[in-house]
């Protein structure tokens, strides 16, 4: 899907579209493959242009060739400042009968009134196939929170297939604080929180839940206890995905989030940090949540997992089916403690795994022979060894034991070390001649 770039004050593209779409003479060339809108201010970003810009906008899209256009266009990026700019990307907006996805991004210079009168326009033009709404903002202004925080909630009620809501913490808290009609937003099914623009810390209403009943899943990027403050107002969630700079308070936060959401079956926690606060990533209230089908974990430095870890996470959740220890961590050091004996654990204890990734420490002996007293997993495990690594010579070994445990493995040989990827490599060739044994 091409983009079409639209300057503010530009008339020329709509010279273009008016020539390639004549029902005379149709020649769409280039324009034929255009599906996403881009609409920026012009050659001076400062000037506020008059109605002009707008009011062409609005004549030029009732014209046939227009319309033939615009039903083309199924994504659009507004990143405007001006009045006309804005009240022209939203004439746009509307004549976009099948457009899916819209992305605000609203610059420093863009004035409040100025968002204000455009978003009022637009709820009543909404697009009936909007899916996907994006609202970002360059900086903190409380004038244009408090705009975004008490327009949004109508727009997106007005979008009938609204399913999939981004918007910065600081308009979402605003919007729960003031109680702002969040209740309308009952067909949304994912929403993403982006992270607050100002420094202050997140103020818990006083009322705990934001009706939306429909929502699936939750990404939010912010401190572990502004997550935690969010979640107490959702507890139906099934997924959330949590995204700190910093794990500080984890802890604490995890244990709120587990009283308030009992229903998550599904968690991810993405963290930045240093090498000595990886011991703060704890992540162990987590075991209360029995349901747990999905554990997901990035940090930027080697997580000190145990293959005692391991089992209690197997243990605990007897539903898992994937789980992603850190596997590509950008710092390898120090090595990881989770052994590759681990996988013994694996398939004695987790029945119904299908996904493993993991960053393990493959320098030990791992030799399975075949009378051991360990039975065999008849389940398909796709098992990630990540940045594990091991010595090279061992690998005939390593691949015989894994195979012993799990004969219908299939590694992913994608995002690993070198030595990885060729114990993948072996599992696949000592597979395929399996196969042509059988075959024979």
């Amino acid at each position: 899907m091409d983009t079409l770039r639209i300057p503010c004050g530009n008339f020329e593209w709509i010279r273009r579209i008016q020539a390639a779409f004549s029902p005379s003479q149709p020649d769409p060339g280039g324009l034929a493959t255009v599906g996403h809108l881009e609409m920026v201010e012009g050659q001076s970003p400062t000037q506020h242009y008059d109605g002009s810009f707008a009011e062409r906008l609005e004549s030029a899209r009732k014209r046939q060739e227009i319309q033939a256009f615009l039903w083309r266009i199924t994504s659009m990026t507004v990143a405007c400042e001006s009045s006309g700019g804005l009240r022209g990307a939203v004439a746009c907006i509307r004549a976009c009968g099948r457009l899916r996805t819209l992305r605000f991004d609203f610059p420093v210079e863009a004035r409040p009134q100025d968002i204000q009168s455009a978003l009022q326009l637009l709820q009543f033009g909404v697009p009936q196939t909007l899916e996907d709404l994006e609202i970002r903002m360059a900086s903190y202004n409380t004038e244009t929170v408090d705009v975004l925080a008490s327009t949004w909630g109508d727009i997106c009620s007005r979008a009938g297939s609204l399913t999939t809501l981004t918007v910065p913490l600081d308009i979402l808290e605003t919007a729960w604080t003031r109680r702002y009609p969040l209740a309308r937003l009952r067909g949304l099914r994912s929403l993403v929180i982006t992270h607050r623009l100002s420094s202050r810390l997140f103020s818990h209403p006083a009322h705990d839940t934001m009706v939306l009943p429909g929502l699936h899943s939750l990404y939010i990027a912010g401190r572990p206890m502004e997550c935690a403050s969010v979640l107490r107002g959702l507890n139906f969630l099934k997924t959330a995905t949590l995204s700190c700079n910093l794990p500080t308070n984890l802890g604490t936060a995890l244990r709120s989030i587990v009283q308030t959401c009992p229903q998550l079956c599904s968690v991810s926690l993405e963290f930045g940090g240093t090498s000595d606060q990886r011991y703060e990533v704890d992540w162990t209230p987590l075991l209360q949540l029995r349901q747990i089908e999905e554990f997901l974990i990035t940090y930027p430095y080697t997580l000190p997992f145990t293959d005692h870890d391991l089992r209690d996470m197997l243990t605990h959740w007897p539903g898992l089916r994937r789980l992603s220890l850190n596997p590509s961590p950008a710092h390898l050091t120090p090595m990881p403690m989770l052994s590759i004996s681990s996988l013994i654990t694996v398939a004695q204890s987790g029945p119904r795994l299908l996904h493993l990734e993991a960053y393990m420490d493959c320098r030990a002996p791992f030799n399975i022979q075949a009378n051991d007293a360990i039975q065999s997993w008849e389940n398909d495990l796709t098992l990630q060894l990540g940045s594990s690594a091991g010595d090279v010579q061992d690998i005939p070994m390593f691949v015989a034991s894994i195979l012993r445990l799990f004969p219908n493995i299939r590694l992913v040989n994608e995002r690993c070390s070198a030595w990885a990827m060729q114990v993948g490599r072996k599992v696949g060739r000592v597979q395929e001649e399996r196969a042509g044994w059988i075959h024979n």
